[in-house]
C-alpha cells in the first residue's frame, strides 16, 4: 500500500502506527486483502484520495470506513476495448468484489475505469456522493450494490454484463457537475432502472446548448445497449430534456407519486411502442417533441395534455400516428412533419367513411407555423382546420405555412387541392411565408383519359350506326 501525504512529513514512518496519526488515513492506495484489514482497524474517515493498486486481484473489505473526504477512484491503463453487449463474460482475470456496509458519504467522485476482474461493488448504506458516479468499461462488473443512494452530482454507467442493480430511491442531483448533472445508461443487463426516475424531483437546467435536440439531456436512455429494459418510468416532476432510444420500449410519464409533470422536450428515436401516463399523473406538458427514425408503425401521442413544438421526422416504418383530443386546445404551436414516406394522413379519422376513431385534432387557436412535406396527405386531413378558419374572426397561423403531400406509391395517392388554402392566404388567415402544393393523382388523370375515351367510342358507335 503507497501513502502519498499532503504534507511534508520529516523521517520516515510506518503507514500505520497504534498512536493515531492523520497521515496514515490519507491518500490510500490499497495493494491487497491486508491493506483493506489496516484500513478499516483505523480508518472512518480518509482524507483524500483512496485507490487500489492495478494488480490487485482479491477481494477487499472496507467494513469500517464511514466517509471518504476525496475520491474513490480507480483506472486501468488496460484499453478492454469497447465491446458488444451481448459478448460472453470475460475469464482474463479470477472475478474478486469490493465491499463496505459502513460506508455512507463520497465527498468527491466514484470513479472506476476498466477495474478488470472486479464482479461486485457493494456499499449499500452509501447515500450521498457529492460529484459524478462513473463507472465505465467495468466489463467484469455483475452486480452493484448502492440500495440507499439518493443523491449525486452525475451518473455514468457502462457495464454490459451487470445483471442486478440494488437501489431504492434517487432524490437529486447535488449540483457540482457539469450542466447540473444528469443520468446515462450506456449499457447494462438490469430490467429495470425507475428507482433512478420514480421521485417526484425538479430537474432543470439550460446549458449552454439550450434545448435542443442535441443538447446533454437529464434522461438519458437507449435500450440497444440496455437488452433487458422494455419498460421505463419516468416519474420526475420537472426536467428539461428527456431521450429514449430503442426497439419495443414502453414509456410511461408519472410514477405513484407524480401528480404533475413538465418537460422541456421528448425526443424519441427507434420503436417505442407505447407512450402511457401513470395512474396518479393528472397533467403532462411538454415543450417539444421530437419523432426522428422510428421504424414503429404506430405512434400514440394521446398520453399528452400539452405539446408546443411537434416534430415528426424521417420515420420511415411509421404508418399511423394520434393525438390527445386536448390538442384543440393547444395555443401557438409549431407543427412540423416531414419526410415519413408511409405516414398516410388522408383524414382525421380512422374509418373516414364512418367518420369514427378520430386520431387527428387540430388546434383551434392561433398556431405559430405549420410544414408537411414529404408526407403523403390528402384534402380531409385538413377538414376541421379549414372549418375553424373560414369564419370573419378566425384563428390565424402567424409565421409560417408550406404544405406539399408526397405519395411514394402513385397507386395509392390522392388528390390534393390548394384552392382553399389560396383563399385563406388571400384572407391573411395563413401568413406572407406561404406555399402550398396541389396535386394531381395519375389515377385521376387516367379516369379523366378513359372517360373521354369512353366519349369519343360511343360518338364513333353513333355516327356508324
Amino acid at each position: 500500500m503507497r501513502l502519498l501525504p499532503t504534507s511534508v512529513i520529516i523521517g520516515f514512518l510506518p503507514f500505520f502506527l497504534q498512536t493515531g496519526q492523520c497521515a496514515k488515513c490519507t491518500n490510500i492506495t490499497i495493494s491487497n486483502a491486508d491493506d483493506a484489514a489496516q484500513v478499516r482497524e483505523n480508518c472512518k474517515t480518509i482524507k483524500g484520495w483512496l485507490t487500489f493498486d492495478k494488480d490487485l486481484n482479491e477481494t477487499i473489505n472496507l467494513n469500517g470506513v464511514e466517509t471518504i473526504d476525496g475520491d474513490l477512484v480507480y483506472e486501468s491503463e488496460d484499453w478492454e476495448g469497447e465491446g458488444e453487449v451481448d459478448e460472453p463474460y470475460p475469464t482474463g482475470r479470477t472475478p474478486f468484489n469490493i465491499h463496505s456496509s459502513t460506508l455512507k458519504t463520497i465527498k468527491g467522485e466514484l470513479a472506476f475505469g476498466r477495474f478488470i476482474g472486479l464482479a461486485e461493488l457493494r456499499f449499500p448504506n452509501l447515500t450521498r456522493i457529492e460529484n459524478s458516479l462513473y463507472l465505465y468499461r467495468m466489463h467484469y462488473l455483475k452486480l452493484l450494490d448502492i440500495t440507499k443512494l439518493t443523491h449525486l452530482g452525475s451518473l455514468t454507467l457502462e457495464a454490459k454484463h451487470l445483471t442486478t442493480l440494488r437501489h431504492e430511491t434517487f432524490k437529486g442531483f447535488t449540483g457540482t457537475a457539469l450542466y447540473g448533472g444528469g443520468l446515462q445508461f450506456w449499457s447494462a443487463k438490469v430490467k429495470s432502472l425507475d428507482s433512478w426516475f420514480n421521485y417526484p424531483l425538479k430537474r432543470y437546467h439550460v446549458s449552454e446548448f439550450g434545448i435542443t435536440e442535441r443538447a446533454p439531456a437529464s434522461v438519458d436512455l437507449s435500450t440497444y445497449n440496455l437488452p433487458n429494459l422494455k419498460n421505463i418510468t419516468i416519474g420526475w416532476a420537472k426536467t428539461d430534456i428527456v431521450r429514449i432510444a430503442g426497439d419495443g420500449v414502453s414509456v410511461k410519464f408519472g410514477a405513484s407519486q407524480t401528480t404533475s409533470m413538465e418537460i422541456d422536450l421528448v425526443v424519441l428515436r427507434g420503436n417505442v411502442t407505447v407512450l402511457e401516463r401513470g395512474p396518479n399523473l393528472k397533467e403532462l406538458k411538454v415543450g417539444g417533441i421530437i419523432a426522428k427514425s422510428n421504424f414503429g408503425e404506430e405512434l400514440d401521442l394521446s398520453a399528452f395534455d400539452k405539446v408546443s413544438n411537434l416534430t415528426i421526422d424521417g420515420n420511415n416504418g411509421l404508418q399511423k400516428i394520434r393525438l390527445s383530443p386536448k390538442a384543440v386546445d393547444w395555443e401557438d404551436m409549431n407543427l412540423d412533419i416531414r419526410h415519413n414516406v408511409n405516414l398516410t394522413l388522408t383524414s382525421e379519422y380512422r374509418d373516414s367513411e364512418n367518420k369514427t376513431d378520430k386520431y387527428w385534432y387540430w388546434p383551434e387557436g392561433d398556431i405559430l407555423s405549420i410544414s408537411i412535406r414529404g408526407t403523403p396527405f390528402a384534402d380531409d386531413f385538413f377538414t376541421s382546420f379549414l372549418q375553424d378558419r373560414n369564419s370573419s374572426n378566425a384563428s390565424k397561423v402567424l409565421d409560417h405555412f408550406g404544405i406539399s403531400p408526397f405519395w411514394a406509391e402513385e397507386e395509392n395517392a390522392t388528390d390534393f387541392d390548394c384552392t382553399p388554402f389560396d383563399a385563406l392566404h388571400n384572407r391573411s388567415v395563413l401568413p406572407k411565408d406561404y406555399s402550398c402544393g396541389s396535386y394531381k393523382s395519375s389515377a385521376s388523370s387516367t379516369q379523366v383519359y378513359w372517360s373521354f375515351v369512353t366519349i369519343a367510342l360511343l360518338t364513333s358507335v353513333i355516327r356508324f350506326l
